[in-house]
């Protein structure tokens, strides 16, 4: 593990937040991951700046374009070695380990299981997806080379969308990045899914969970608490709001077999309901709280999607 001085100057991470929306996300993000790493260094980069001071380094952009593309301007974070994370990560642990994987390697990143919904010609199908969430990087001259290459390919993705076209493969950046990181052959380690647990995702996790990633804070929380209650092979599944483990006590199957049958139960009603009558059910906190709980639809979400560019 990386001792403490691994954190002073030369390290450290870096938020991206254009527009106050995420300045303020930013600021929470930040605080979670300072109590869990209280000599971390923080670069913010922004636009402008929403509220009190929460950043060691600050970076002011001029333009922005408030959308995907606004994540790229991670390059120019000033750290030898940096951790980029997006504003809706929690930081429930120690992640000084990042930078013992940056002292050896070039990039890290969190393999997804996603991509499946476009082609590559140019890249294998082994060759996964990363999740743009969360990045570590070593600098020098061929990452950055790599950051050039990967704004140059994501423009060309994103200029596709016109006239009405809609593709979230080409406005996202994983897509630029997955084949500038292939064409780049820099020396990169893929992070194991506890530094980067989707928490709206089926996910799979062994040790501790140390980066939760999605909204709200709160549900966020409880689902931390949830999944690092007993360590081990586990599998979190938002549909039945559980963390199933390979060897379940008999309360877990308990409340396997309650999410199961709400499920059930919710299945049967998007058949068989009016449209008047699940309009207003959906309306209703105790219906959310039960069978809607862990799906992407908090209004915070709902509100990012739309600054991003992802209600088109």
């Amino acid at each position: 593990m990386a001792g403490d001085h691994e954190w002073k100057g030369t390290c450290g991470f870096a938020y991206v937040a254009t527009g106050e929306l995420f300045f303020r996300e930013a600021a929470e993000a930040a605080r979670h991951l300072r109590a869990a790493n209280p000599a971390a260094r923080v670069c913010l980069i922004a636009d402008k700046v929403h509220g009190e001071k929460f950043w060691d380094d600050l970076v002011l952009v001029e333009r922005p374009n408030f959308d995907f593309r606004d994540k790229l301007l991670m390059a120019l974070c000033p750290y030898e070695r940096f951790v980029y994370l997006d504003t809706d990560t929690h930081v429930a642990g120690d992640l000084s380990e990042m930078f013992a994987l940056l002292e050896r390697y070039d990039v890290i990143g969190h393999q997804l299981f996603e991509g499946h919904d476009y082609r590559l010609p140019e890249v294998p199908d082994a060759f996964p997806e990363f999740n743009g969430g969360v990045f570590g990087f070593r600098r020098g001259p061929a990452v950055e080379r790599f950051f050039a290459r990967w704004l140059e390919i994501y423009a060309g993705y994103r200029a596709r969308l016109k006239d009405g076209a809609w593709n979230y493969s080409d406005a996202s950046d994983q897509k630029g990045f997955r084949l500038a990181l292939y064409e780049s052959g820099l020396r990169h380690s893929v992070l194991g899914p506890e530094f980067d647990f989707i928490v709206q995702h089926l996910q799979f996790a062994c040790a501790r969970v140390k980066i939760l990633h999605g909204r709200p804070w709160s549900e966020v929380r409880r689902i931390e608490r949830i999944v690092n209650a007993q360590l081990g092979p586990r599998a979190w599944v938002p549909l039945l709001d559980a963390c199933v483990h390979q060897q379940l006590p008999l309360g877990g199957w308990a409340t396997v077999a309650r999410r199961a049958a709400l499920q059930v139960l919710r299945g049967l009603g998007r058949k068989l309901l009016p449209a008047a009558v699940k309009d207003r059910l959906r309306g209703s906190g105790a219906v959310r709280r039960a069978f809607l709980r862990n799906e992407e639809t908090p209004s915070s979400t709902v509100e990012h999607k739309r600054k991003w560019g992802l209600d088109a």
